[in-house]
């Protein structure tokens, strides 16, 4: 039962799926087909004889093979029969995308789910779930398509209204996903649950979470506290409680969109940022003084042994080549930031594509900020064909990237006392070192 059992589910039962090709349980099944799934699938409608191909059945009872993963979409009114059929087929899992009207959790049908659930033990997300998708499984039971490549992030929507929105960001932000979960009104298989798996689950390597609540129980931050010691978490909520919460233990909480899509990206591209040392490249001096002004908010310093900041001029090749083959060599320096203000692009695209190649080369950590007259589309496009993660505010960046900084700092020193709490405690007479 739960998660591990739903990801892994061999056999699906579609339970109360309508005729209608637009509805939500149509929109599963089609996505589910599309998605490549293996496993077997079967239709469960006492109005129909067939659906999209498939044999409908009258009832769960009639399916004489064993079933793994049991979807509901059934009117609120039936939920409590089919749970129960569900319960005599000894079906162990359910995803219950029925839409309940009203407070669930103060309803006399939860307390019905419960008891049946119980009973039978049952592992049940929803109802009025979003779905769930694992991208190397090739499972996708979700009624928003999305055509998004395998990748090391997995993402928790705990909102149940904003798939799609955050499907499109996810797209247009080139995120590559592991697995995303949206839990409806989740009362058995809720967020802690969702962080216990994610923390064991080897094809994630950070944690993004939409989070729609104004507080967390005990036992969520216990699961955040226990899920940061292995994976970064970044959380999107405008809830100050949440942040308060979140910020003890070393969670990364924003409520800016462009900050919550950047920092996946520089943490898992850029794993090295420990020290707080920076290197300005700019096209303008006064630009590159309120540039120095601000990071000083964020206790940012300038890079030792080095001039700064670096004023270089796009028509100037000779220039600029000397600077960054100079910046690759610092020892030193770990961290630049180029802010540009073009005015002519095919200049600007030669200078980025050799700084991308030798600044990367010497694995440095190569950020862009864009300011007003480089946001065109056509030059936005050829800096996502370049590679480098770039921000359009100066102030945006140095939060981001002291938030990065904090972050890596914090769980290199919480992870040794971690190390250390449990080596005492088995050795307690035995001298400690730590690498």
């Amino acid at each position: 039962m739960g998660l591990n059992f739903i990801f892994d589910s061999k056999s699906i039962a579609f339970c109360g799926i309508a005729k209608n090709p637009k509805s939500a349980g149509r929109k599963i099944l089609e996505n589910l087909i599309s998605s490549g799934y293996l496993g077997k699938i079967f239709i469960v409608n006492p109005g129909a004889k067939k659906i999209s191909h498939f044999v409908s059945y009258r009832q769960i009872s009639d399916i004489a093979s064993a079933i793994d993963l049991a979807l509901i979409f059934s009117p609120e009114s039936e939920i409590v029969e089919i749970l129960t059929q569900c319960g005599e087929k000894k079906i162990k899992n359910v995803i219950i995308f029925s839409d309940i009207t009203g407070d669930f959790y103060q309803s006399s049908l939860k307390n019905k789910i419960i008891k049946i659930a119980a009973k039978n033990q049952i592992s049940t997300v929803g109802p009025g779930a979003g779905g769930i998708i694992d991208t190397k499984k090739m499972l996708q039971i979700c009624p928003d398509k999305i055509k998004i490549k395998p990748g090391p992030i997995s993402v928790i929507n705990s909102s149940d209204s904003k798939n799609q929105f955050l499907f499109n960001l996810l797209l247009s932000e080139k995120i590559r996903l592991a697995k995303y979960l949206n839990l409806g009104r989740a009362w058995d298989i809720d967020l802690a649950k969702s962080l216990n798996f994610l923390e064991n689950d080897k094809n994630t390597k950070l944690v993004m979470i939409w989070l729609d609540k104004n507080e967390l129980s005990e036992y969520e931050i216990t699961a955040f506290q226990k899920l940061v010691l292995k994976k970064p978490v970044i959380v999107f909520s405008p809830e100050l409680k949440i942040k308060s919460q979140l910020s003890i233990i070393q969670t990364i909480v924003v409520n800016n969109l462009a900050e919550f899509f950047i920092l996946p990206k520089i943490i898992l591209n850029y794993p090295k940022i420990l020290t707080n040392n920076l290197a300005i490249i700019s096209f303008d001096s006064m630009i590159a003084k309120t540039a120095i002004t601000e990071m000083k908010k964020y206790h940012l310093v300038l890079s030792p042994m080095i001039e700064n900041p670096q004023i270089i001029r796009t028509d100037d090749e000779f220039s600029w080549q000397s600077k960054l083959q100079k910046m690759a060599k610092n020892k030193f320096l770990e961290n630049i930031l180029i802010i540009l203000d073009p005015t002519n692009n095919t200049q600007l695209k030669n200078f980025l594509t050799a700084s991308q190649k030798l600044l990367r080369k010497s694995k440095k950590n190569v950020f862009l900020c864009l300011l007003k007259s480089a946001k065109s589309p056509v030059f936005q496009k050829e800096l996502k064909n370049i590679g480098l993660p770039y921000f359009d505010d100066l102030i945006l960046f140095f939060k981001t990237l002291a938030e990065v900084i904090n972050y890596y700092q914090y769980s290199r020193t919480i992870k040794s006392q971690t190390r250390l709490f449990f080596f005492r405690k088995s050795f307690d007479k035995i001298p400690l070192k730590l690498k």
